[in-house]
């Protein structure tokens, strides 16, 4: 074999399939998540993946440490409701 090319033969052209969009209501939506568990409500949900952003030197990572210690230890949340159910397995 002189070449490469020659062990086989032309590739398949490949497209990916076009996605969808996906239209939900506020019903839908409702419906979807009327039984989350909040451990701090609106913010922090039982469950789910929860996003802090901001630029640099925001204190994102305070937040998050803070936050953190509110869970495992109990406590106040920046709201002023208590956390009573401390995380026993931290």
């Amino acid at each position: 074999m002189s070449n490469i090319h020659d062990l086989g033969g032309p590739a398949n052209l490949w497209l990916p399939s076009k996605a969808q969009p996906i239209h939900l209501t506020w019903a839908d939506l409702e419906g979807r998540y009327s039984n989350v568990t909040w451990l701090f409500t609106g913010y922090i949900a039982q469950g789910f993946t929860t996003m802090i952003a901001g630029p640099p030197g925001m204190g994102k990572s305070f937040l998050t440490m803070a936050w953190c210690k509110t869970l495992i230890y109990g406590g106040t949340w920046p709201d002023g409701t208590e956390y009573v159910q401390p995380i026993e397995d931290a």
